[in-house]
């Protein structure tokens, strides 16, 4: 499922000057977050399965408030214990993680791809 499947339904957008993220929400609930700087898909879910109608940033943060057909209030932002782990799982990107300003994550990323070389050879 890709957001493309979607262009012809109705999706918000707010952006993490956080994080540097795109999360686009359709309006049948589905958030798909990309990298701002490279468009990378990061991560997709449904968050709701109610029609979402309203989104408001939430700088502090770095995430985004969603209303729903129901008049549930939703907040989504990025966890940042588990960030690092899933970012290099998913997607390799320096410029990703330079925008998140964690010490580690290249130690982490470097050590995922060594055991992932040395498992397939």
């Amino acid at each position: 499922m890709h957001l493309k499947c979607f262009l012809f339904h109705f999706f918000l957008l707010q952006v993490s000057q956080k994080y540097g993220l795109i999360y686009a929400i359709t309006k049948l609930g589905l958030l798909f977050v990309y990298d701002l700087e490279t468009a990378a898909a990061v991560y997709r879910n449904r968050i709701s399965p109610d029609p979402i109608f309203l989104t408001a940033e939430s700088s502090s943060t770095g995430g985004f408030y969603a209303i729903n057909r129901r008049g549930q209030v939703l907040h989504a932002t990025v966890n940042d214990a588990t960030v690092v782990p899933f970012v290099s799982g998913q997607v390799c990107t320096s410029t990703l993680l330079d925008l998140f300003s964690f010490p580690d994550a290249y130690d982490t990323i470097f050590l995922t791809l060594f055991w992932h070389a040395v498992k397939q050879s």
